[in-house]
């Protein structure tokens, strides 16, 4: 996938960011403990729609 809409435009001239991203290669389906089940943005697919 690509930025999310208005990204790059926003990223014109930063100097910095401050941001962390993590990506992970795993073998096995991974399974979400209860701690991210509580946290999850359940519209968080949707903030990708421009």
């Amino acid at each position: 996938h690509g930025p999310q809409p208005g990204a790059v435009e926003a990223a014109i001239g930063a100097k910095s960011t401050d941001e962390v991203a993590v990506m992970i290669e795993a073998y096995d389906p991974l399974l979400m403990t209860n701690t991210a089940l509580a946290i999850e943005d359940k519209n968080y697919m949707k903030s990708w729609v421009g």
